[in-house]
């Protein structure tokens, strides 16, 4: 059996046994310990690991690991969102994102323990992983880049203009990336998949659109019935004092944002990551550094309020991930991201325009 691997998770897991000595939030704190059941679980999956790096030849030992980084994630969402079912305000150590995070890579390591991946077959899924939050990273940046310059150059006249011209030169952005990442890998025009939906595209497209929807629907639900605030999309607050924002980001979903996003996101993050991992698992990956790179827009709430839109943010992007996935066509995974972002700027419209927001 390789050690590296478990190593590694043996690493992640002791600086995961760290975070629960800082400060999380007063939640099953006690003493020293920031978080009393995140220290139990991770030196659970630190002594799982242990065992798995020292030569025991057990496959459930990693399952084990998984579920002792597993349970640290979810002592750090429930640390943060239990005092906002009860009406109580809470304060957010540093000790609590980060063993969020430890414990989600920790149960990435423990699966890749548990299919017995080699060192070399990790590095390169840790590289590929890394360098595809790279390109989302730079995507965002240099989007938001094109969108400041061209502003400087082209006057935008009121605030829908401003907004609606802020979302095309975003868009292209994008694009740009998207292109500098083909001339940088030597790939064409042929690498884009980019056709005419057929019959079975469509019905992706519809099914696509519905799920979405039936997830938001259900999360949506869970989050209201355990008291779990959400925060609005910075777009959605502009739009407070000036509706008609949304009714120009109806066709601009169909125009730019879906195709945009869903071109590097889909066609250029997750098509680069097959090369690394399973198309399963690479839907998994960049729909997490999707999740990722939507934080500056969701960024206008509180941390519980802010985390919990990321989480259903993510479920929602994970159909949009399994609808390019499934059909091998950008055009439909945009189709499917406009037509709900087309129809969320619609409701949102008539529920500020009727005080129901």
């Amino acid at each position: 059996m390789g050690r590296f691997v478990p190593t590694v998770g043996f690493v992640v897991a002791g600086l995961g046994v760290a975070t629960t000595f800082a400060e999380w939030t007063d939640t099953f704190a006690a003493a020293s310990v920031g978080n009393v059941p995140g220290l139990v679980v991770a030196l659970l999956a630190m002594a799982a690991f242990a065992a798995r790096r020292h030569g025991i030849d057990d496959r459930r030992l990693a399952a084990l690991a998984g579920l002792g980084s597993g349970g640290l994630a979810v002592a750090a969402s429930a640390a943060l969102l239990y005092p906002v079912g009860t009406g109580e305000s809470v304060s957010v150590g540093g000790g609590l994102p980060a063993a969020f995070l430890l414990g989600v890579l920790g149960v990435g390591i423990a699966y890749a323990d548990w299919l017995g991946i080699g060192r070399r077959a990790f590095v390169q899924k840790a590289i590929g992983s890394l360098a595809a939050l790279g390109i989302g990273v730079a995507g965002l940046f240099v989007g938001y880049l094109v969108a400041i310059v061209g502003l400087s150059v082209v006057p935008a006249d009121g605030i829908v203009i401003e907004h609606g011209l802020t979302t095309v030169l975003f868009s292209v952005g994008l694009g740009l990336v998207a292109v500098a990442f083909l001339r940088l890998r030597g790939l064409g025009l042929e690498f884009l998949d980019v056709r005419w939906p057929t019959r079975r595209g469509w019905v992706f497209v519809v099914g696509g659109v519905i799920g979405m929807f039936a997830i938001l629907a259900v999360v949506g639900y869970l989050s209201s019935w355990l008291g779990i605030p959400s925060t609005e999309h910075a777009l959605i607050e502009a739009a407070q004092g000036r509706p008609a924002i949304l009714l120009w980001f109806i066709p601009l979903s169909w125009l730019a944002i879906g195709p945009g996003e869903e071109l590097l996101s889909r066609n250029i993050v997750q098509k680069y990551l097959y090369d690394s991992f399973s198309r399963r698992s690479a839907v998994m990956v960049g729909t997490l550094v999707f999740t990722a790179i939507h934080l500056p827009a969701y960024a206008t709430g509180g941390s519980a309020a802010i985390f919990a839109t990321l989480v259903k943010l993510f479920t929602i992007s994970l159909v949009l991930g399994i609808v390019y996935e499934r059909t091998d066509n950008v055009v439909v995974a945009a189709l499917v991201h406009g037509t709900y972002d087309a129809i969320q700027f619609g409701l949102a419209y008539v529920a500020i325009t009727t005080g129901m927001l």
